[in-house]
């Protein structure tokens, strides 16, 4: 029973009770019938959570949040935040931690209270934020509240490009959880940040000294890859795993529960069709999408039955697409991979309803009206890397930025996903400049940028004004904290020093991967030493020494590592990627690590991705966890910019 509605029978009964006076004032001992309510209500709550209506169970704390005092109003509020974190409402739960902050709290919850608004930096993707917040764990804690601490310690770690402290952590919090269940969703979480790591980190961390529990978990996940590429069957490699690490804490209901999922992760539907421009303006991109998913599909293992592929020419993309559509339906295609052209995907959406789910290459515009339930969608969309640059600079605690983007629509669409993340996290944008990609001399926009023709101004002014020559130094705007740039290779190459020139030297640049051509060309890129930029991992990763898919991508097709390179990556993963659609919409947490990037699924079907980082130096670009990183969390053991340097 709700407790408004058990307050319709105890509100009367207390009214009487006052009427009566003193006399009528039940004994110390025994609980009130308000109380009785409210412990009634909280058992409800209880049981509604047990049964997987949190929900249903916040609304109960609410009711009792609006009935109480102001202090235990507080307490009521806070379970409320930590009930929505819990069940997976991040978003509601940022609203009541927000109505929380504007209280004063009691003290003996300004632990938990540090908890939630470190994980509600989280949520804002502000992991040094999130450290600064948490509270030290004491001798007088509880097993929970320390658990609790090192979870939203390890997430802090993980999205800071630091996965190696996150998984140490999340280890070490294991001999603090209560039962199966808690130890089950830690190793999921354990899991999760295995899946987003390259091969050689997880050789690394399955090499690293005096950390067995960790060893074995990095080399169930390259044991897990070895499957995935077609080296042994999933049953073999999981044994052989276990032969290894007997007693090891996955070795039991997560490797089976690991054998059952990677098996079901191999399953591909019956017949696919492929959707895709292999005529017109379009085919050299249709082409490159075509053959890296068809050497993703000849590179599965053998034993993994693969499904029959038709490729439909769409053209143009113009009404054709619709055809090519409803030929591969009355075809028997399960699923539908393309088309390509945004306004191709906008015409199928048009339909409603889609008779065969469909895995587009571009992605519809945000408001767009109409999204049929069975349409997934999937791109290399550039605003992505424009709000993981955004993330990166909120990580680095750079709150004031300024933009330096070209003219047009492209431009705009970048600075657009830049700002919308940047605001979203407390970030400021004190300036922004458009420059023009025709032209050599960046000067004029540069100097706006950083508020240097104010200086010029002023100088100009008092030379006027005293009637001679003076010794000037312009002084650029000291508020700049990280600059972010949109560039091709060849305005890049021409920015970069044009930045420096202009007393712009000693700030952070962050920018998308088109600043880099896709082959190292150490002569063209010098003047890009210290930029740091995101790139797929089917570039950074193979940069030294490619692996077997790349070396057969490149091989049948050379031009795949000059021209199009990432959509040959992109046809690869619209392939690899359609086992892991249901599990990706599962949870915020699942991801799959693709050779676009770190691949998750929101609530609208859409596949964002997570690039890699990267810096170049001595002109060759060299990847990094994440920007900025301190020397101790770098591979590369010197700080970057010192080595970035010309010596």
């Amino acid at each position: 029973m709700r407790l408004k509605a058990l307050r319709a029978v105890t509100i009367p009964a207390l009214l009487l009770a006052l009427i009566a006076g003193c006399a009528t004032r039940p004994p110390a001992d025994e609980p009130s019938a308000e109380e009785e309510a409210v412990e009634q209500a909280r058992a409800e709550a209880r049981d509604l959570l047990d049964a997987g209506k949190s929900l249903a169970a916040v609304r109960i704390y609410r009711d009792l949040t609006d009935e109480a005092d102001p202090e235990q109003a507080q307490r009521w509020r806070l379970r409320i935040v930590e009930t929505l974190f819990d069940e997976g409402y991040p978003e509601l739960a940022l609203e009541w931690q927000r109505e929380l902050d504007a209280r004063t709290v009691p003290g003996d919850l300004s632990t938990r209270k540090a908890i939630v608004d470190a994980r509600a930096a989280i949520v804002q993707r502000q992991g040094v934020r999130a450290l600064r917040l948490l509270p030290p764990i004491t001798a007088g804690m509880d097993d929970d509240l320390r658990a609790r601490i090192l979870a939203v310690r390890a997430d802090a770690y993980g999205i800071t490009g630091q996965p190696g402290q996150a998984l140490a952590i999340r280890i070490e919090r294991e001999e603090l959880l209560p039962d199966d269940a808690a130890i089950d969703a830690n190793h999921e979480a354990i899991w999760s940040l295995l899946n987003g790591l390259p091969a050689d980190r997880l050789r690394e961390l399955g090499e690293q000294k005096d950390a067995p529990v960790l060893n074995g978990w990095a080399e169930l996940a390259l044991a897990v890859q070895r499957a995935r590429m077609g080296e042994k069957p999933v049953p073999a490699v999981l044994d052989e795993w276990r032969d290894d690490y007997s007693g090891h804490p996955a070795d039991d209901r997560f490797v089976a529960t690991l054998r059952d999922r990677v098996t079901d992760e191999l399953t591909w539907p019956r017949r696919m069709a492929l959707l895709v421009p292999l005529s017109g303006r379009l085919a050299n991109a249709g082409q490159a999408i075509r053959d890296g998913l068809m050497a993703a599909y000849y590179d599965q293992p053998e034993y993994v039955e693969r499904p029959r592929i038709q490729v439909y020419d769409t053209g143009s993309e113009g009404p054709g697409v619709t055809a090519a559509y409803e030929r591969a339906v009355d075809a028997g295609a399960d699923f539908v991979i393309g088309p390509l052209a945004k306004g191709a995907v906008a015409e199928l959406a048009e339909r409603g309803s889609l008779e065969t789910p469909l895995l587009s290459l571009n992605y519809l515009p945000g408001d767009a009206d109409k999204r049929p339930e069975d349409l997934y969608q999937f791109g290399l969309l550039p605003e992505d890397e424009a709000r993981q640059a955004a993330d990166a600079a909120i990580q680095n605690e750079h709150y004031n930025a300024v933009t330096l983007v070209p003219a047009g629509n492209w431009g705009g669409r970048m600075v657009d996903g830049f700002r919308s993340r940047y605001e979203t996290l407390g970030g400021v944008i004190v300036e922004s400049a458009r420059y023009n990609s025709e032209a050599s001399d960046y000067g004029r926009p540069i100097q706006a940028l950083l508020n240097l023709d104010s200086s010029y101004a002023r100088e100009r002014r008092l030379q006027n004004t005293i009637g001679r020559d003076v010794r000037f130094e312009p002084r650029r705007r000291q508020d700049i904290e990280v600059i972010f740039m949109a560039a091709m290779p060849k305005q890049a190459r021409l920015l970069e020093p044009q930045l420096e020139f202009h007393r712009a030297g000693d700030l952070p640049v962050y920018a998308t991967s088109h600043v880099f051509s896709g082959v190292p060309d150490p002569d063209s890129d010098w003047d890009l030493n210290g930029l740091f930029f995101t790139d797929l991992p089917w570039i950074l990763d193979n940069l030294e020494e490619p692996d077997p898919l790349y070396r057969s991508v490149t091989g049948h097709w050379p031009g795949a590592r000059g021209q199009y390179p990432r959509l040959y990556a992109l046809g690869i993963d619209a392939f690899a990627v359609l086992p892991h659609l249901g599990r990706l919409g599962e949870t915020d947490q699942a991801v799959l690590n693709g050779r676009t990037g770190r691949l998750t699924l929101d609530a609208d079907s859409r596949i964002h991705r997570q690039p890699r980082w990267a810096t170049f130096i001595k002109g060759q670009p060299v990847p990094v966890n994440r920007p900025e990183a301190e020397p101790d969390e770098e591979d590369l053991g010197d700080d970057i910019r010192t080595r970035a340097g010309d010596s």
